[in-house]
């Protein structure tokens, strides 16, 4: 388990010791500079310091990279957090330093998820007025936290201060205001999804067949089991895949290759060798320009059933890509035996087309 976040932090440089003040503050601790803490999630997002000026979130992602994602349950601002809301959150009662306000933030567990487990995880520091603080143990994608609990960001600041939480992700940056909830930066990882049902089917006829009868066959196209194979169901377009980002203007589309299984020479083994740019085209719908798939070599082989795999084909697209048709042309593809014999189609297959729509670009 991680180490608790008050640990993480230089408590003694974001507390001070109480100085001299009324009763009413005597139990109060002074807090400058940033902490945080975990707190339990179930309360704290049903209790608000209600002492404070509270502004509600939608507790949905609000900085999204590849690697993890991050949204608010509220942010609140006033000069204390009394005992009964700060016994709710599981904090002592905070008081603000002499010309400085308080600014806190709770990090809200309904919006971690992430499209990719980091090899690297996202870095998080709190700026104020651009001096920054980083912050270790943020309920990111990388991390142990679960719904049960999450963590309020505290903040000392001079009133009308920019305060605000920057993440950074494969060399990304966002920030995201703690006083408004506005975010900015470099932009955000997206993605979109379409279904994907690889079907059909071709008459074709085998390479040095001997009997002619034998090499004839159908030729068919199916998705891969998807119970094993995560992404065999379902094409993404994203603005980052294989560890780097899209240049400007475009988005990677990437889809499963498919299952591809012949009814000719049963009880012999075939496998068809192409090149995914020569087999693989995509056309934006609205007649935008047609793109080869991005990839090397290929040897798959015939089988009998859908099997599961991982295998993936990607296309470099415009980002603002709503739909298309992919072609599947295995035409000019080689067919051969298991001793590697044969060569072109004595009857090749016709091209397989499979319609893609996407959501819309927000």
């Amino acid at each position: 388990m991680r180490a608790p976040l008050a640990t993480a932090l230089a408590l003694a440089a974001a507390l001070t010791a109480p100085t001299a003040c009324s009763s009413s503050h005597s139990s109060a601790q002074v807090l400058t500079g940033v902490r945080a803490a975990d707190v339990e999630s179930a309360a704290s997002m049903a209790e608000v310091p209600y002492d404070m000026h509270v502004k509600t979130m939608r507790d949905t992602p609000l900085l999204v990279g590849p690697h993890y994602s991050l949204g608010l349950s509220w942010i609140a601002t006033g000069r204390e957090i009394g005992a009964r809301p700060a016994g709710t959150l599981g904090v002592p009662p905070i008081r603000a330093a002499a010309g400085q306000e308080l600014v806190f933030a709770l990090i809200s567990p309904e919006a971690t998820n992430a499209a990719f487990k980091p090899e690297k995880p996202a870095t998080a520091s709190v700026l104020v007025d651009g001096a920054a603080t980083p912050v270790q143990g943020l309920p990111l994608a990388d991390s142990e936290t679960t719904a049960s609990h999450t963590v309020l960001i505290m903040v000392g600041a001079r009133p009308r201060s920019s305060v605000r939480l920057e993440v950074t992700d494969s060399g990304r940056r966002l920030d995201l205001d703690l006083r408004t909830g506005a975010v900015s930066g470099q932009g955000g990882f997206t993605q979109r999804d379409s279904d994907v049902k690889w079907r059909g089917g071709s008459r074709v006829m085998l390479p040095n067949s001997g009997v002619p009868s034998l090499g004839s066959g159908k030729l068919s196209l199916s998705n891969h089991v998807t119970t094993q194979a995560p992404f065999a169901d379902h094409a993404t377009l994203t603005n980052y895949q294989g560890g780097k980002w899209a240049p400007a203007g475009r988005a990677f589309l990437t889809l499963p290759l498919p299952s591809i299984s012949c009814d000719a020479m049963l009880g012999m083994t075939y496998s068809v060798k192409f090149n995914d740019s020569t087999a693989f085209s995509f056309t934006p719908d609205g007649g935008g320009k047609t793109v080869r798939a991005e990839g090397g070599k290929r040897d798959v082989g015939f089988v009998s059933l859908p099997t599961s795999t991982t295998a993936t084909v990607v296309f470099s697209v415009p980002a603002k890509t709503t739909g298309g048709t992919v072609a599947f042309d295995l035409r000019n593809a080689r067919v051969v035996d298991a001793n590697d014999e044969g060569g072109s189609w004595v009857r090749p297959p016709g091209v397989f087309k499979l319609k893609l729509t996407f959501d819309r670009p927000e």
